[in-house]
C-alpha cells in the first residue's frame, strides 16, 4: 500500500505539471485568437466608416456625417470615440462620455478613386477608439474555461491512469510480495502464476526459480542430516563395541596377570631356596639366570596388571612424603 501511494503521488505530480503546461501553452493561445480577432474587427470596422464617409465629404454635407457617425457609435456599445479628420482638423466626431473603459485605437485612410485617371484622393482619416472590456471578458471566460477543462481532464485522466496502473502494475506487485513472504515462511512448493511479457513476469518467474533451488537444497540438507544421524549411531555402536571389547581385554590381562604372578612368585621362592643350599658354582650360576628371568618376567606382568587397572579405572595412587 505505501508503494501505491508514492506512485500515485508521483503520477498526481507528473500530470499536474503535464496539465499545467498544456493550460498554460492553450489559455495564451487563445488570448493571442482572441487579441487578434479582436484587432482585426477594430481595424474592418474602421475601414467600413471609412468608405462610408466618402460622399458625405465630398458633398461637404457634414451634418449627414455627424448623424451617421453617432448612429454607428450608439449602436455598437464598444466604441467610445469616432473622429474624422480631414486636413488635420476633426469634422465629426461621437464620444462616449459615460465610459470609462481602456481601449484600443484604430484607423484607416479615406480614399476615393477618380474612375477617368485612377488617381487616388486623400479625404482625410477615421480614428477608432475600441473599448477592450468585452475582449478582457471574453478572454476572462475563456480562461476559465480553460481551467475547468484541465480540471476536469486532470482528475479523469489521474483516476484512469491510478485504474490502469493498480490493475497492471500494482497488482502484480502485490503478488509478488505476498509470494515472497509465503516464501519466507517456508512455503517453497508454492507457485506464483502470471503470465507477463515484461520485467514483472521476469522477476516472477526468477522467484519461482529460487524456491525450487531452496527446496531442493532443503532436500539434500535433510538427506545429508539423516546419512549423518544414521553414521553418528553406527558409531557409536562401534566405540561401544570398542570400549567393551577394551575392558574385556583388560579384565582379560588382569586375571591372567594374576594367575601368572602366583606360580612365578613360587618359582622365584624355591629358586631362592635352591641357591642358598647348593654350593656347586655352575649350578648355581644357572639358578641365578633363572632367578633374574623370573624377576623379569613377574615385573613385565606386574606392569601389565597396572596397566589393566587404569584402563578398567581400578587403580588406587598413593602420596607418601
Amino acid at each position: 500500500m505505501r508503494l501505491t501511494i508514492k506512485v500515485i503521488f508521483i503520477l498526481l505530480g507528473l500530470l499536474a505539471v503535464l496539465m499545467s503546461v498544456t493550460g498554460f501553452v492553450s489559455i495564451h493561445r487563445e488570448k493571442q485568437i482572441i487579441e487578434q480577432f479582436h484587432r482585426n474587427h477594430g481595424l474592418a470596422t474602421a475601414k467600413t466608416i471609412a468608405a462610408s464617409c466618402i460622399e458625405s465629404i465630398i458633398s461637404a454635407d457634414y451634418p449627414v456625417l455627424d448623424t451617421f457617425i453617432n448612429t454607428i457609435g450608439k449602436e455598437n456599445k464598444d466604441i467610445l470615440l469616432i473622429e474624422v479628420h480631414r486636413k488635420n482638423k476633426v469634422v465629426s466626431q461621437y464620444r462616449d462620455q459615460a465610459s470609462d473603459h481602456t481601449y484600443a485605437v484604430f484607423s484607416a485612410k479615406i480614399h476615393y478613386l477618380l474612375n477617368a485617371s485612377d488617381e487616388i484622393l486623400d479625404l482625410g482619416d477615421v480614428r477608432l477608439h475600441v473599448s477592450d472590456q468585452l475582449n478582457k471578458e471574453l478572454i476572462a471566460s475563456r480562461i476559465r474555461e480553460l481551467v475547468y477543462f484541465t480540471i476536469l481532464m486532470f482528475v479523469v485522466t489521474f483516476a484512469g491512469t491510478a485504474i490502469i496502473l493498480r490493475k497492471t502494475v500494482l497488482a502484480k506487485i502485490l503478488l509478488l510480495s505476498n509470494h515472497a513472504k509465503k516464501i519466507g515462511k517456508g512455503e517453497l512448493k508454492t507457485k506464483l502464476l502470471f503470465k507477463s511479457n515484461d520485467e514483472l513476469g521476469d522477476l516472477a518467474t526468477e522467484i519461482n526459480d529460487m524456491a525450487k533451488n531452496i527446496f531442493s537444497t532443503q532436500e539434500a540438507i535433510e538427506k545429508q542430516n539423516i546419512d549423518l544421524k544414521n553414521k553418528t549411531i553406527m558409531l557409536k555402536k562401534v566405540s561401544q563395541e570398542a570400549q567393551a571389547a577394551n575392558r574385556i581385554k583388560s579384565e582379560f590381562l588382569a586375571n591372567i596377570s594374576h594367575e601368572v604372578r602366583t606360580p612365578l612368585n613360587s618359582i622365584h621362592g624355591d629358586v631362592e631356596h635352591l641357591i642358598s643350599s647348593i654350593h656347586d658354582k655352575n649350578h648355581k650360576k644357572q639358578l641365578e639366570s633363572i632367578q633374574k628371568s623370573g624377576s623379569h618376567l613377574l615385573s613385565m606382568f606386574t606392569d601389565i596388571l597396572d596397566i589393566s587397572k587404569i584402563e578398567s579405572g581400578q587403580i588406587e595412587l598413593n602420596y607418601s612424603s
